[in-house]
C-alpha cells in the first residue's frame, strides 16, 4: 500500500505530467468531459476544447506540456480538418460556385490586408514589414469551427463550399507573402518566382494525375482490404501535405487537395468515410484544439496595457475584415443572412496558418514579442467568436435546409436483399446502402435461404456467416441491417414470403460478374417480371462501385409514367451523388423533357447529359458512348406492363454481345394493377 502511494505521488508531484499514460489518459478525459460540459450551458463543444487547454495547459494549471508529441498531434489534427472539408464537399456543387470561392477568396483576403496595414502602420507604429506580415495574418484563417459544420451535415450548403474554396485562395495569397518578407531578410534579397512555379507546377501534377491514377488501381486492387483503405487515405493525406510544404505552400493545402482527389473514391455514406471522420473527430482533431489553447498565455494580459490594446486592436480588426468580405460575399451572390453568418464564422478564427506566419516573422525579427503576444490573444478570441457565430448559424441553416414535406410523406422504404453468394455479397450490400434515401427512413434486410432440408451444418454455417459480415459492413457506415435465415421449399418461394411478410418495398439481386445477359434474363429478370411488383434492382459488379466514373443510363419509352419509376430515379440520383459521377440519359425526347424537369429541382442537383434513343433498335447507340469504368443502368418495362414493347427481348442479345464486361444494373420500377403469375420461382 505504502507503496502505491509513494508511486502514486511521484507521478502526480511532478508537473507537468511525464508519464505517457498519465498524460493520454488525462487528454481522453477532457476530450470526453470538457464537450459535455459546454455543451451542458450550451456552449459550443470547441470552445471546450480550446478552455481546457488553456486550463491544464503550460500557462495554466501546467498538467500538460505543449511538447513535441503535442505538436505532432495538433498538427494531424488540423491536417484532418482540411482533410475531411476536401471529401465532405460536393464535387459538382464546388466547381458550380468556384467562381463564388474565388470572389470570397479575393475578398476575404484583400479587404483585411487592406484595413490592416495602415492600421498597423500608422495606429500600432509597426515596421513596414511588419505591418505586412501583420495585415497578411488578418487574411489567413483556419477552419477550426468546421466540425461544428460536419457534424450537423451542412458541409455541402453553398455558404460552407464558398468558404473552404476561399480559404484555399486566401491562404496561398498569404503564404506568397510570407515567403516574399522571408526572402527579402535573407543576404540574397532576390525571391525566385521561376522555381515557386515550377515546385507549385510539379505539385499539381501530382495531386491531380498522379494520386487520381494510382487511387483507382489501388481500390480495384485490394478491393477486399477495408483496412487498408483506411491506412491508404491517411498516407494519401500526408504525403499530398508533405509535397505541399517542399513546393513552398502549407500543409493544411496539401490536406485540403489530397481530401479533394480522393473525394470521389470515398462515397460521403460509405463505411469507409465513417471511420475517417469517426478517427479524426473523436481524437485527432481534439487534440489539435486543445494544443490551441495550449498556446494561449492569459498572463499576457498582465504584462502591461500596451499588450491588451495591440491584442483587443488585432482582434476587432481580423473579425472587421472577414465580415466585411462575408457581407459583400451574401450581397453579391444574395445568401442568406445565416449564410453569411456561417461564412463569418468559418473564416473569422485564427489558429495554425496564422501562428506560422507569425512564428515565421519572430524568428527573423521582423515581428517582435508584443506582436507575438498579442496574436496568441487574437487566436483565443477569434476562435471563441468563431465557434460561437457557426454554432448559431448552422443550427438556422438546419431550419433552412429542412427536408422538403413530399419526402415525409412517403411510407418508410424496406429494401430486402437476398444473400447467396459471397463474391457479390459486398457489392450488393455496399450498392444498396449508397442509393438510400438520407432524408427518409430506410429499413435493410439481407437475407439468406436454406432450401435444402438436409443441408450440413457447414453449410448453415456459411450462410450465417455471410449475414453476419453482411451487418458489420452496414454497421461500419451507420446502417443497421436486420438478419433473416429462412428455411424454404426454394429460393424464390423464401424471397416471395419474405416480401410479403416485412412489407418490401424494394429488392436488390446479385449476380455472379461471369453471368451472360442471357442467362441472367433467362434465370432472374423473366421470373421478376412474373412474380415482383416491388421496385427490383439486379446488380453485375466487375469492381468496386466507388471506382466507377460515369454512369449510362437507357430508359424505354413512356416508362416514366410507371408508379415506381420515380423511386427508382430518386435511387439513381442518389448513387450519382454518393459517387460524385456524371450520368448521361439515353431516351425519348418526350422522356428527356421529363428528366430535365427532375434534374431543374434545387433538391435533385444532377450533372447529366441528355442523348437521344428514337427506338430500342438504336440501343447499339450507347457503345459509341460507353466507356471503361462506366455502369450501364438500363430500366425495365415488364412484360405485362403498358409501357412494354416486342423490342425489349433484343436486350438480353446486346448485352451479352456488346456490353458483357461493364458493370451493369437492371433496374424493373414497381407496377400497379399488373397480373402477377401465380408461380414459384427458380424452380
Amino acid at each position: 500500500m505504502n507503496s502505491f502511494l509513494k508511486s502514486f505521488l511521484e507521478h502526480f508531484s511532478v508537473l507537468p505530467f511525464e508519464n505517457p499514460v498519465l498524460i493520454f489518459l488525462l487528454v481522453l478525459l477532457i476530450i470526453l468531459f470538457a464537450p459535455l460540459v459546454f455543451r451542458k450551458i450550451k456552449f459550443p463543444y470547441i470552445i471546450g476544447l480550446i478552455f481546457a487547454g488553456v486550463l491544464f495547459g503550460p500557462h495554466g494549471l501546467n498538467l500538460l506540456a505543449n511538447d513535441k508529441s503535442f505538436e505532432l498531434l495538433g498538427n494531424v489534427g488540423i491536417l484532418y480538418i482540411m482533410f475531411l472539408a476536401g471529401l465532405d464537399l460536393d464535387l459538382r456543387e464546388f466547381k458550380e460556385n468556384k467562381n463564388k470561392s474565388i470572389y470570397f477568396g479575393f475578398f476575404t483576403f484583400i479587404i483585411p490586408l487592406a484595413i490592416g496595414f495602415p492600421i498597423c502602420y500608422y495606429v500600432l507604429g509597426f515596421g513596414v514589414q511588419a505591418s505586412l506580415l501583420t495585415a497578411a495574418m488578418f487574411s489567413t484563417h483556419t477552419l477550426v469551427s468546421y466540425p461544428i459544420v460536419s457534424n450537423m451535415h451542412l458541409s455541402r450548403n453553398k455558404a460552407v463550399t464558398t468558404t473552404i474554396g476561399g480559404t484555399i485562395f486566401t491562404d496561398t495569397a498569404v503564404l506568397l507573402i510570407l515567403a516574399f518578407v522571408l526572402d527579402q531578410n535573407k543576404a540574397s534579397g532576390d525571391f525566385d518566382w521561376l522555381w515557386m512555379l515550377a515546385s507549385l507546377s510539379l505539385f499539381l501534377v501530382i495531386i491531380f494525375l498522379v494520386i487520381p491514377k494510382i487511387s483507382a488501381w489501388f481500390f480495384k486492387k485490394f478491393e477486399n482490404e477495408k483496412q487498408s483503405h483506411f491506412i491508404y487515405a491517411l498516407s494519401i493525406m500526408f504525403f499530398a501535405a508533405f509535397i505541399a510544404e517542399l513546393s513552398g505552400l502549407e500543409a493544411i493545402i496539401g490536406a485540403f487537395l489530397a481530401g479533394l482527389v480522393l473525394n470521389r473514391y470515398i462515397p460521403h455514406s460509405s463505411a469507409l468515410m465513417n471511420r475517417i471522420e469517426f478517427i479524426g473527430n473523436s481524437l485527432f482533431i481534439p487534440f489539435f484544439l486543445i494544443s490551441v489553447g495550449m498556446m494561449v498565455n492569459i498572463s499576457l494580459l498582465l504584462q502591461g496595457f500596451n499588450t491588451i490594446i495591440i491584442a483587443l486592436t488585432l482582434s476587432l480588426v481580423a473579425i472587421l475584415g472577414k465580415w466585411l468580405a462575408a457581407l459583400i460575399t451574401q450581397k453579391t451572390f444574395r445568401f442568406s443572412k445565416a449564410q453569411r453568418n456561417i461564412i463569418l464564422g468559418l473564416s473569422s478564427s485564427h489558429a495554425a496558418a496564422t501562428l506560422a506566419i507569425i512564428l515565421a516573422g519572430f524568428q527573423v525579427g521582423v515581428i517582435n514579442e508584443v506582436i507575438l503576444n498579442g496574436t496568441i490573444i487574437l487566436i483565443l478570441i477569434t476562435c471563441v467568436f468563431s465557434s460561437f457565430i457557426t454554432q448559431k448559424a448552422a443550427t438556422q441553416l438546419v431550419k433552412e435546409d429542412d427536408s422538403p414535406q413530399e419526402d415525409k410523406r412517403e411510407l418508410e422504404h424496406r429494401v430486402l436483399i437476398p444473400l447467396a453468394n459471397p463474391q457479390t455479397s459486398q457489392n450488393l450490400i455496399e450498392t444498396a446502402l449508397l442509393m438510400k434515401e438520407q432524408k427518409r427512413k430506410e429499413s435493410f434486410y439481407a437475407l439468406n435461404i436454406i432450401d435444402d432440408p438436409e443441408a450440413t451444418l457447414s453449410q448453415r454455417q456459411k450462410g450465417q456467416q455471410m449475414l453476419e459480415e453482411a451487418a458489420k459492413i452496414a454497421a461500419a457506415s451507420d446502417n443497421l441491417l436486420h438478419t433473416i435465415t429462412r428455411y424454404d421449399i426454394n429460393i424464390g418461394s423464401g424471397i416471395i414470403h419474405t416480401i410479403k411478410e416485412n412489407n418490401i418495398t424494394d429488392v436488390f439481386l446479385g449476380a455472379s460478374p461471369e453471368t451472360s445477359a442471357i442467362t441472367l434474363f433467362e434465370k432472374i429478370s423473366d421470373r421478376i417480371q412474373q412474380q415482383f411488383e416491388q421496385n427490383v434492382f439486379v446488380l453485375k459488379n466487375k469492381q468496386p462501385i466507388n471506382t466507377l466514373k460515369r454512369i449510362v443510363v437507357a430508359i424505354p419509352p413512356l416508362l416514366e409514367t410507371e408508379p415506381g419509376f420515380l423511386n427508382c430515379f430518386k435511387r439513381l440520383r442518389n448513387l450519382s451523388l454518393q459517387l460524385n459521377t456524371k450520368i448521361v440519359f439515353f431516351s425519348t425526347e418526350e422522356t428527356a423533357d421529363y428528366l430535365k424537369a427532375i434534374c431543374k429541382d434545387k433538391n435533385t442537383k444532377l450533372s447529366a447529359d441528355f442523348r437521344e434513343l428514337p427506338s430500342w433498335e438504336d440501343f447499339l447507340i450507347i457503345k459509341k458512348v460507353i466507356r471503361e469504368n462506366d455502369l450501364l443502368m438500363v430500366f425495365m418495362a415488364r412484360k405485362n406492363s403498358k409501357t412494354h414493347n416486342n423490342l425489349l427481348g433484343k436486350l438480353p442479345y446486346y448485352l451479352s454481345k456488346f456490353f458483357h464486361d461493364f458493370d451493369t444494373i437492371l433496374i424493373f420500377p414497381k407496377q400497379e394493377n399488373i397480373e402477377v403469375e401465380k408461380k414459384v420461382l427458380f424452380q
